[in-house]
């Protein structure tokens, strides 16, 4: 940004021949000048005042106000970018309690097909059906019965298996935790004696202590990650432990039926109601409790709110540098002509060269290319959007059927019969944003003659976003189950990759459906490869 700005007050010195120093735009001009002058030291709110004011200051050139308008554009998607970040925070937790839901019902519905199983078992006066039935639970040999749920044994395995998993877990924390300690130690040791030395010794021994402090807060973060890592495992091993007892239970049921067949049918009776009381605890617990739809209901509503108050914020933002970047293109055109018929008056003047220099470095296709990047930003992150609406949408309809067979009604937070009509509306707003990005790129790509400077570098750069769109327009369609449209934009992408080729653009690292042959595939000087870009990924 800084770097924008200082670029135009070198250059509106140039524009004086062309407005005239003493004239009301040459007088304007200066004034730009100076307030943009004072932009860097205003604070972040009162930057973007600052560069408004400076955008929309009366009467000043087309140059300075193609530059103050783009200067606001980078501000705004500067910003835009910011608050898709948040969002993105916002997103990984809305897909983490989409899992859960999904995870939760397949646990109720596992606990009613159990329940169904053990309707079927009526009394019989046989012990052998009462044997084979214990024999069952323990080994998991009569997959009628067992199918639902694992075995004594193969649950067992799956309890030492998680504790020892937790074990490690914890050993590793306190692994991090110790080294933290260490590493804490050493650095008051570090700043002691830098107290105590002088001169460099001093100094170098106090960037030591403060690289000891920054590893205690990175192996601090370590510990974090780790003992979150625990929760899940701590859950299952509770779930797997109590599915245990409830098999044990069930192993004491049936060795009593071999005294009374319908004394051991009311505990096959029990057992039902019980499966139905845990069914009923995880469906409506308090918000306090681990495990509860009635909690992850709760806690979706609040990261659905937060997440959609920043996609709304940065779609604001966004919007705002697409329009600042459209009256830069609309001043930068009117800006060449300008210079086009000065230069047309005087074609072998001084000043000619300079002007051509201009017109070389103000382009439509420049402005029209940063747009089409604040289109693409705000594309990905509604798409992003779409993908959560229309995955949570369907996590919903899933447990619906579930609960009913259940005899449970599900958490009011988890009726939204809006979940679709939103998701619907997101894919088709994120598709027309989609369509716009590539309508834009199309146009700066194959603009005329590329000439130099701007204009060409804009020409090269618009074939790889085009390509870049177009992929990541085809994987939004796949997730949102548009195979059709997949297929349709994954070809444009490699056409747009063959027009990028030949306008001997340089290229990020590939995905390998675009994957270029080695002979063809330039890569930019000095630069590292990137991660192809994806439907959920937010720039």
């Amino acid at each position: 940004m800084r770097t924008s700005i200082a670029l135009l007050l070198g250059v509106l010195p140039l524009t004086a021949g062309l407005v005239g120093c003493d004239t009301e735009e040459g007088r304007a001009d200066k004034d730009v000048k100076k307030m943009l002058a004072e932009v860097d030291k205003a604070n972040g709110p009162g930057r973007m005042t600052a560069l408004t004011k400076a955008a929309d200051y009366a009467g000043q050139s087309s140059v300075s106000k193609v530059h103050a308008k783009a200067l606001v554009g980078d501000e705004e998607l500067a910003a835009a970018r910011v608050e898709a970040a948040a969002a993105n925070v916002y997103a990984a937790q809305i897909g983490q309690l989409i899992a859960n839901l999904r995870r939760m019902t397949d646990s109720i519905a596992n606990a009613s097909r159990i329940s169904a199983n053990l309707a079927k078992f009526e009394p019989t006066p046989a012990r052998e059906a009462i044997n084979k039935k214990i024999k069952e639970l323990n080994e998991g040999e009569d997959g009628q019965w067992i199918a639902p749920l694992a075995s004594i044994s193969a649950t067992s395995a799956t309890i030492d298996e998680l504790s020892k998993k937790i074990a490690d877990g914890q050993a590793k924390i306190k692994e991090l935790n110790d080294a933290r300690t260490a590493a804490l130690g050493e650095a008051s040791r570090l700043e002691s004696e830098s107290n105590a030395a002088q001169g460099q010794p001093s100094v170098d021994l106090f960037k030591q202590a403060s690289g000891k402090r920054k590893e205690a807060l990175d192996l601090t973060s370590q510990a974090d990650v780790a003992t979150a890592n625990l929760i899940p495992l701590k859950q299952d091993l509770a779930m797997a432990q109590a599915q245990q007892e409830l098999r044990a239970s069930a192993v004491g049921r049936f060795e009593a039926q071999g005294k009374s067949v319908d004394e051991g049918w009311a505990h096959v009776q029990a057992a039902q109601a019980g499966l139905a009381e845990d069914a009923q605890a995880v469906v409506s617990g308090d918000e306090k409790t681990v495990g509860s739809l009635t909690k992850l209901a709760a806690d979706l509503a609040k990261a659905n709110d937060e997440f959609k108050n920043r996609v709304d914020e940065a779609n604001k933002h966004f919007e705002l540098a697409q329009a600042h970047y459209s009256s830069a293109a609309t001043e930068a055109d009117k800006f060449s002509k300008e210079l086009a018929q000065r230069i047309g008056q005087k074609p072998d003047a001084p000043e000619a060269a300079a002007f051509k220099a201009m017109q070389n470095t103000f382009t439509v296709g420049s402005f029209n290319l940063k747009k089409a990047r604040a289109l693409q930003g705000q594309a990905i992150l509604v798409a992003r959007q779409a993908e959560l609406l229309d995955a949570q949408s369907k996590a919903v309809d899933a447990i619906g059927p579930v609960l009913l067979a259940a005899a449970q009604q599900p958490p009011a937070g988890l009726v939204d019969a809006q979940l679709k009509e939103d998701a619907k509306t997101a894919m088709v707003k994120a598709n027309e944003i989609f369509g716009s990005t590539v309508e834009i790129l199309t146009t700066v790509s194959q603009a005329g003659a590329a000439g130099a400077g701007s204009a060409k570098d804009a020409k090269t750069a618009a074939a790889v976003e085009l390509m870049l769109t177009e992929y990541v327009w085809s994987q939004f369609a796949t997730a949102t189950g548009d195979t059709a449209a997949a297929k349709t934009h994954l070809a444009s992408a490699i056409e747009a990759r063959s027009a990028a080729v030949e306008a001997q653009a340089s290229f990020p690292a590939l995905p390998a459906e675009l994957a270029l042959p080695k002979a063809t595939a330039p890569t930019a000087p000095g630069a590292a490869p990137t991660t192809a870009p994806t439907a959920s990924a937010v720039w």
